[in-house]
């Protein structure tokens, strides 16, 4: 910070204007030069008081300098040591600024005859240019100036700028106006002392202003990473804040994923094509476009486009960074140097560009971290990236690659805890599946427990009842005094039962065999009139007693199978043995034959057997076909029967390549339950699928 005091100069006397004196601009030249210069001093006084922009002051006293001293041009000059915040050290009325080019504005402390100035020196005049050098003449001689007329200015017997005056014509300049330049450069002094404090003092309250967002940034970010184990929300606090806290246009978080053996440390032995660099792909995991201020002068920014992802080899900044790490790459202006090169930012819109690495933690004294990523920062304007700027990044990536480094352990632990959740899943659904199949098991066994004791419970009645009536026939028949009726009744008792018994073993063996062996199928050509008229007699004979008929309801055309001839006997006769059995007195069984075109050749017959009797349950339906089962009720009401007739038909019927079906269904307009059984049969038997 530079402070100034006012010179002690017993040369000078300052008299103040009055106030109603008029301002320097409607001053006409015949006003002495004193009377200007006086109010010349007031003006610079009031202009440094009341102005708060420093750069815009000076432009308006090398005006007011020009015009009172009725001079062509005037620059306002600060040598090199002297600094001042915004960057400018001199000071040309508007209508000159845009005169000199940038290099030789630069060049103007240290071209003749400023650079001759001394502090406390008088004023020095030079009447003609040609007494200058080439190169300065050429200086002046852009801005028309053909005599010169400068001033030192200093505060507290230092100097801190300078004055020059410039006329269009070699015209001498006056005694008076050199004692008059030294008048003003006491007032120039004062005003450029207060300009450089000004801006001092503004540079201070943006740095505390910028040391305070920086505060903010790091306890934000420090928040973040401790509440947050998500990532991309977390990169994009961060670079958000960062590019408002360094005022950049945009930043980006840029994610490696090496596809080779992952590097240890920042070792380049494993390295992609001789590029320098693993092989590795870059992408862009987060990307943030500033919008404050202005962009480019006016007008609203277009967004800028980055790439999602691309190879580290494909990008020369980051692999420049990535040699560096971790030390960053800063670059006041990219466009210098990435002519020919390959890069993945857009330096021709981002000029200035800072790629800090994000580097992993050493994990050995001997090892340095994994580059994880690079953190982007560009700009719109060439910018030079002060010390403090990179320190802060550096900082922002140190913390991001921590959470980079704990989201990534974050991930494998969640993986591996999916992982052993989903074999525990599996392992769980495979012990329900084998705890199912085992209660299956279970049940299973249970019935066939429960179907072992009602066969047993049925053989046994079966069994028993006509060895019981065959003990007793043979007992009655030991008796002498038996008179030869009776003998002759007991002999077909016992011929009855033994034919019974006979019956039921028969019954069983056929049913294991149609369980466990193939068939010998005999085709024949059956013709089902004669067949259904033959089983009928015999159906009239067995239930006279009950008084319980059959119709038979036939097509007018004869119908034929080839089929096996016992085996469709035996079918029709347990159906019809069964509705018999089952029907009440006094009531008539339907047999209904019909011929139905299927999509085989021949067609289907089927046999639909109908009767009115006791009715079946509905839970008992899907059960009615296996083995030893009975209907509720069967065996309290003495129906005889083993349960086995509907299990052997319902074999004898798939053998047959046909289908059985039952229902029952209850009579509204009378007592009993109607029972259909329906089989279909095919008309011809198809060989090449019997197994």
């Amino acid at each position: 910070m530079i402070m100034a005091r006012l010179p002690n100069r017993s040369s000078l006397s300052w008299q103040p204007l009055r106030p109603e004196s008029p301002p320097i601009a409607t001053m006409s030249s015949a006003t002495p030069l004193e009377d200007r210069v006086a109010c010349l001093g007031l003006e610079i006084a009031r202009l440094a008081r009341r102005s708060g922009d420093g750069d815009r002051m000076l432009t308006r006293v090398a005006a007011a300098i020009a015009t009172a001293f009725e001079a062509d041009g005037c620059v306002v000059v600060l040598p090199p040591h002297i600094h001042v915040p915004t960057g400018e050290s001199y000071w040309f009325p508007e209508d000159l600024a845009n005169v000199l080019d940038p290099s030789q504005q630069l060049r103007l402390w240290a071209s003749s005859p400023l650079d001759r100035l001394t502090a406390d020196a008088p004023p020095l005049a030079v009447d003609r240019l040609q007494s200058l050098d080439g190169r300065d003449r050429e200086i002046w001689k852009r801005l028309g100036a053909r005599s010169l007329l400068s001033v030192a200015t200093s505060c507290q017997g230092e100097l801190n700028g300078a004055i020059a005056l410039w006329r269009t014509c070699p015209v001498p300049w006056s005694e008076a106006a050199n004692t008059a330049l030294m008048e003003v450069s006491e007032f120039v002094s004062l005003a450029v002392d207060r300009c450089v404090r000004s801006q001092t003092a503004e540079r201070l309250r943006e740095q505390n202003r910028i040391a305070c967002q920086k505060t903010r940034l790091v306890d934000r970010l420090t928040q973040a990473i401790r509440i947050s184990t998500d990532l991309p929300p977390l990169l994009e606090a961060a670079i958000s804040t960062l590019t408002h806290t360094l005022e950049v246009r945009q930043a980006m978080a840029v994610l490696l994923t090496y596809t080779e053996p992952q590097l240890h440390g920042l070792n380049r032995h494993l390295t992609s094509r001789g590029s320098g660099v693993p092989r590795a792909k870059a992408s862009v995991a987060c990307h943030w476009l500033a919008d404050w201020g202005e962009w480019n002068g006016s007008g609203s920014p277009k967004l800028s486009s980055p790439p999602q992802s691309f190879w580290l080899s494909e990008c020369a900044w980051c692999r420049e960074a990535f040699n560096h790490a971790p030390r960053p790459l800063a670059l006041r202006d990219g466009r210098a140097s990435s002519d020919g090169r390959t890069v993945a930012f857009d330096v021709k819109r981002f000029p200035a560009i800072a790629i800090v690495p994000l580097v992993s933690p050493q994990s050995s004294n001997s090892q340095s971290g994994t580059v994880l990523g690079f953190l982007v920062l560009q700009h719109d304007r060439p910018r030079a990236w002060n010390d403090d700027d990179l320190e802060l990044a550096q900082f922002v990536g140190t913390q991001l690659s921590n959470a980079i480094l704990n989201s990534q352990t974050l991930q494998q632990v969640r993986n591996l805890v999916s992982d052993r959740t989903s074999q525990l899943q599996r392992s769980l659904d495979v012990q329900a599946k084998l705890y199912e199949q085992t209660r299956r098991q279970i049940e299973q066994l249970r019935r066939l427990n429960r179907q072992k004791d009602e066969f047993l419970s049925t053989v046994h009645h079966e069994l028993r009842t006509p060895l019981t009536k065959m003990i007793l026939a043979v007992q009655m028949l030991r008796s002498e005094q038996l008179p030869p009726a009776r003998q002759a009744q007991y002999l077909e008792l016992l011929e009855q039962q033994c034919h019974q018994e006979k019956q039921l073993v028969q019954d069983l063996l056929k049913l294991q065999e149609l369980e466990t062996e193939t068939p010998n199928f005999q085709l024949q050509h059956i013709y089902l009139q004669p067949l259904l008229q033959e089983l009928a007699k015999d159906f009239e004979t067995r239930w006279a007693s009950k008084n319980v008929t059959l119709s038979l309801e036939l097509p007018a055309s004869g119908l034929y199978l080839q089929s096996d001839t016992d085996a469709l006997r035996r079918v029709l006769d347990e159906l019809l043995t069964n509705a018999g059995k089952y029907a009440l007195c006094d009531t008539q069984v339907v047999c209904r034959v019909s011929h139905e075109a299927s999509g085989r050749n021949s067609g289907e017959i089927r046999f639909s057997l109908s009767n009115v009797g006791l009715a079946i349950a509905p839970e008992d339906l899907p059960h009615v076909f296996e083995k030893f089962r009975r209907g509720r009720g069967v065996t309290e009401q003495a129906i005889a029967g083993t349960g086995l007739g509907l299990a052997l038909v319902d074999n004898l019927v798939k053998l047959l390549q046909g289908t059985i079906e039952i229902s029952s269904t209850s009579l509204d307009d009378r007592d009993g339950n109607l029972t259909c059984v329906t089989v279909a049969l095919p008309q011809a038997i198809d060989l090449s699928e019997v197994c």
